[in-house]
């Protein structure tokens, strides 16, 4: 359950209690489900090994006025999936500016220098993280941790979650490389045996 607690700055009273119906709207209906390595891999439009260079909050027009977003850009290690250019944005909803304040419970917060793995969706979400926020890991001691405590840890053949690190940093992303890579390579095969097969029907 995602909850919301928002503080406002010179915001008339009538604004200030519909922002304050929407989000809490909001927060009682958003859940999310316990992902497996495997799902939130499928799931992911944006994957990559990289590190937080900024964090800062923008204000942007939202159905009920000016909301803040915190927008977090992170140079890029690795990049496992998608387009990415060398800086790479994230936005996440909330934040905090001179106007107003919008906390919400369970967002990830990052700070200049974190080492992540992200997985995330191309699109616009209050997190765009794969599972709000289960498609992130932070790099402790050498192995990748969840936001939930568990380890992302790899047995040479395949990613799964534990609650033991192993301090196996390489070996996760290695493993990563070869699933995004195997999964590329299975959609484009996918798309010439259609593209053969809608030439042999013409």
């Amino acid at each position: 359950m995602v909850g919301t607690n928002m503080r406002h700055k010179n915001f008339p009273f009538a604004v200030a209690a519909l922002l304050l119906f929407f989000f809490s709207t909001f927060a009682n209906a958003t859940t999310y489900q316990s992902l497996s390595v495997d799902e939130i891999i499928q799931r992911t439009d944006v994957a990559f090994h990289g590190q937080v260079t900024d964090v800062s909050v923008e204000l942007r027009e939202g159905q009920t006025g000016m909301e803040p977003w915190t927008k977090v850009s992170f140079s890029i290690m690795d990049n496992f999936k998608g387009d990415l250019s060398e800086i790479y944005d994230l936005y996440f909803f909330g934040g905090s500016t001179e106007e107003i304040t919008i906390e919400v419970e369970a967002m990830p917060e990052f700070r200049v220098d974190d080492e992540v793995l992200i997985f995330a969706y191309d699109a616009m979400y209050y997190s765009p993280l794969v599972g709000f926020s289960q498609g992130l890991f932070r790099l402790d001691e050498g192995s990748w941790q969840s936001e939930s405590g568990q380890w992302l840890t790899s047995n040479e053949v395949e990613l799964s979650l534990a609650d033991i690190s192993d301090g196996n940093k390489e070996e996760v992303i290695e493993l990563l490389k070869q699933n995004f890579t195997s999964e590329i390579t299975g959609e484009s095969s996918q798309q010439s045996a259609q593209e053969q097969e809608e030439g042999e029907g013409q």
